[in-house]
């Protein structure tokens, strides 16, 4: 069980890895068999470490600690019997050993979101500082890091290989623009496996309400988002209070619990985007009528007024101002929109919970669609950095033993056994995982002020989504301009 488990998820990233646009279904035989080959191959071979000796080096690396329920740290200070850890402990001793360095880390704390982190990168290469041989980046805090040559560009390092299948070839290729890969992501960290946005569900309230259990829909393609504001519908009741204005000792049930930042997931889902990496260059697609159609969907069917939708108040857990996952928690939603590292909450739960991918626009829509957290970190190497060849073989090795050691025990313990309850919902996962989003109009640093805007517009529903779009599209198209000439189109 444990193996199998892992690998179907193990899967899951090998296949986003390679770009798989596979239909939901078409690949629920054949995974598990590839990658059990794939990984066995891989094991026997093992990472060559041959003629590797790097005379004790401290290869330091600039991070930050764990941050929204998310693991952020490479490094680990002892063997302590919990098995993310030693796992993590395990895979540097045996990189450590076999390049004969020393993994440590700069860990910045996570108490002022993410400026201790940016403002270490940024000061260590003003300075020519070469103490440091990599650094974890959050994209979209740190678009300016990303675009302002503090990080080599990977697509000029040589030594290593880019498509081994412990980079995610998708991620990557979606930040590689006008021949620029500033960062990238690999298995070395688990942060962006913590990431991937989800739609947790209360299976009781599903048999309760006589409904049927969302998963064949979603295996034979049919999870649409009319389908799924259904299933909100029926579950939205008032229960005696005057209105669906939260009152945590009220009795009313929401369909779903979203945050402020929802709807735009809910777009990505319908196949939209602010902007899309075509050939290698940004084009604007927030002007486009598929645009449009998205959010008029996601302003007419994210419904407050009726119970369909509750916009929860981003304080996760807390009763009095209603966060939008105690709304779930406390069984005042059917839905909850959240990562997935937030199942983490979930242990103490007595009702039997599931989950499932965000909705498609149709059914002829070809693939689900699920968005990752913008800031889940990519690895660069400061271009103070003393050696880069050198800082980019020891990552790729990290990489490496951390898809065959560290990947499977976070799936089987982190995942599986303690946040989520049934096979089925590991499937749910394996699915959403396959077509993964990265919105790189929010990682290059001009698509915020629109993504803002949006997620306002489906909260207070003014009627001026166009306008919005349109006031931002100069900017948008200025930002696209200047990134192409400054990495030389």
């Amino acid at each position: 069980m444990k193996k199998s488990l892992a690998l179907l998820l193990l899967a899951a990233w090998l296949l986003t890895s390679c770009g798989s646009t596979a239909q939901p279904g078409e690949t629920d035989e054949a995974p598990d068999t590839d990658v059990a080959q794939t990984e066995a191959e891989t094991e026997k071979e093992g990472y060559d470490y041959t003629g590797i000796d790097y005379g004790g080096h401290n290869f330091q690396i600039i991070n930050m600690d764990n941050i929204y329920s998310m693991h952020t740290l490479i490094t680990r200070e002892e063997i302590n019997g919990e098995v993310l850890n030693d796992a993590l402990y395990t895979r540097n001793a045996f990189v450590e050993e076999n390049m004969n360095i020393k993994i440590t880390e700069l860990v910045t704390p996570a108490d002022n979101y993410f400026a201790p982190l940016l403002d270490t990168i940024r000061t260590a290469v003003t300075a020519g500082d070469n103490t440091y041989d990599m650094a974890f980046v959050p994209p979209t805090m740190g678009a300016d890091v990303l675009t302002g040559s503090y990080l080599h560009n990977l697509k000029d390092i040589g030594c290593i290989d880019l498509s081994s299948p412990w980079y995610n070839q998708s991620y990557n290729d979606t930040l590689t623009v006008y021949g620029t890969l500033p960062a990238g992501m690999s298995s070395a960290s688990i942060m962006l496996y913590d990431s991937f946005w989800v739609l947790f569900f209360n299976e009781d309230m599903i048999t309760d309400r006589g409904m049927e259990m969302p998963y064949d829909l979603v295996r034979e393609g049919k999870w649409t988002f009319d389908k799924l504001h259904e299933y909100c519908l029926t579950a939205a009741s008032l229960g005696g209070d005057e209105s669906y204005a939260w009152n945590k000792d009220g009795s009313a049930v929401y369909g779903m619990s979203i945050k402020d930042d929802s709807p735009y997931k809910f777009m990505v889902g319908l196949g939209a985007a602010m902007v899309k990496n075509e050939n290698g260059e940004i084009r604007m697609t927030a002007d486009t009528e598929a645009f449009s159609n998205a959010l008029d969907t996601c302003v007419e069917l994210l419904s407050f007024a009726d119970g369909a939708a509750y916009l929860g108040a981003n304080s996760d857990m807390d009763a009095d101002k209603g966060g939008y996952i105690y709304a779930f928690t406390a069984e005042r939603a059917l839905f909850l929109t959240a990562e997935v590292c937030k199942s983490q909450n979930f242990r103490e739960l007595e009702f039997t919970y599931g989950l499932l991918p965000f909705p498609k626009n149709d059914e002829t829509q070809q693939n689900y669609t699920t968005s990752a957290y913008n800031n889940a970190f990519v690895f660069g190497f400061p271009v103070s950095c003393s050696d880069v060849e050198m800082s980019a073989k020891i990552m790729d090795a990290i990489s490496y033993e951390s898809m065959v050691q560290v990947v499977p025990e976070y799936i089987d313990s982190v995942v599986e056994h303690k946040g989520l309850r049934n096979e089925e919902s590991v499937e749910m996962l394996e699915i959403a995982m396959q077509n993964t989003h990265i919105d790189i109009g929010l990682t290059f640093g001009f698509g915020k002020d629109l993504h803002s805007a949006i997620n306002g517009e489906v909260k207070n529903k003014t009627g001026s989504g166009a306008s919005l779009i349109a006031a931002q599209k100069t900017a948008i198209e200025t930002g696209i301009a200047s990134l192409a000439e400054s990495w030389g189109k």
